[in-house]
């Protein structure tokens, strides 16, 4: 059996990185002019929800072998993409302070959460000091589409076409990681329930960032003195052309937790594919198959969920029930 995977955002690659390595065989059908969260993605690896201090559902299932199979690929396409960084998370009161201290001394969190920290910058305002977690990354997205698109187009399995008609005589089955733009396709339900995220990438001297910090927002440290600035959260208007709004909202963020000078280098925007119930969407759809939803946290679930559709698709084992695309119809 040969697949085609349509789109090449996280969810694609991932799943064609671990079709790859298992010597399945496919093809990748991708239109890079299209809507893709991607583009926009923070691409935080955290398993901790920092404004409710609460972990993600699963979060050691899916941490295992994780940065494994990131470093692995970051090898093979020689091109750095995987970086171990901590976040600083900014506490907005003493109360806060003290939950995270709590939780950091519980078994389950305290792989994750680190130390309080007083604050060290000289233009952040932190009066009640930050937690620093552990064992958290940054996954340059782009620079890993983009060497991976690279890698495929080397070996012949890549397109830059969404809809390409099969061989009459190719027997192959469809797999679709379009993100929100499924809603386009057969999706007969109110399934999806996307967000438009926007961002700004600024520059400035006087930060001097060697973590991400956090607080309402995230200032993500990328070299050379450029930040990226995110993220905002908005129902309507669902595109990915940046608003004047979500620049005010984000600029009027960022001054609440820094006072330093900064230069605005560019604004950017994209559509993440959040599902009704929060969770990813995987499996059998109609005659085709579907790995779509990942959400804001694809690059954690990525590596795992792709695992556990491929012993679906070709070992026929069940998917578990909370990520089975079945419970909505």
């Amino acid at each position: 059996m040969h697949f085609k995977i349509i789109g090449q955002g996280i969810a694609g690659t991932v799943l064609s990185m671990q079709m790859e390595m298992k010597g399945i065989a496919h093809q990748v059908f991708n239109e890079p002019t299209l809507s893709s969260s991607s583009k926009v993605a923070a691409g935080l690896v955290n398993p901790i929800v920092l404004k409710r201090l609460r972990l993600v559902h699963e979060a050691a299932f899916f941490y295992e072998g994780l940065s494994d199979f990131y470093l692995s690929w970051e090898k093979k396409l020689g091109t750095p993409f995987f970086h171990s960084i901590s976040i600083e998370h900014i506490f907005q009161s003493q109360a806060e302070q003290n939950a995270w201290l709590e939780k950091s001394a519980n078994p389950a969190f305290s792989p994750f959460m680190g130390p309080v920290l007083q604050n060290a910058y000289m233009n952040v305002n932190a009066p009640f000091g930050m937690g620093q977690t552990k064992n958290t990354y940054w996954l340059d997205t782009t620079a890993m589409i983009e060497a991976y698109r690279h890698y495929l187009i080397k070996k012949g399995m890549y397109h830059d076409e969404v809809y390409a008609v099969a061989s009459p005589h190719e027997k192959s089955s469809t797999i679709w990681c379009t993100g929100h733009l499924m809603q386009q396709q057969n999706i007969r339900e109110n399934i999806f329930s996307p967000t438009k995220g926007e961002l700004l990438i600024i520059k400035s001297d006087e930060l001097q960032l060697q973590s991400i910090l956090h607080g309402g927002i995230f200032i993500l440290p990328l070299g050379h003195n450029l930040y990226k600035v995110g993220s905002t959260y908005a129902w309507d208007n669902l595109n990915d052309t940046p608003s004047q709004k979500g620049r005010d909202t984000l600029e009027a963020e960022l001054q609440k937790i820094y006072r330093g000078n900064y230069k605005t280098v560019d604004h950017l925007a994209g559509v993440r594919p959040n599902i009704r119930d929060r969770k990813p969407i995987i499996g059998k759809w109609d005659d085709d198959y579907i790995f779509n939803g990942l959400g804001s946290r694809g690059v954690l679930l990525a590596p795992r969920l792709a695992h556990l559709f491929l012993d679906f698709l070709i070992m026929k084992k069940p998917l578990p029930e909370a990520y089975d695309v079945q419970r909505f119809t």
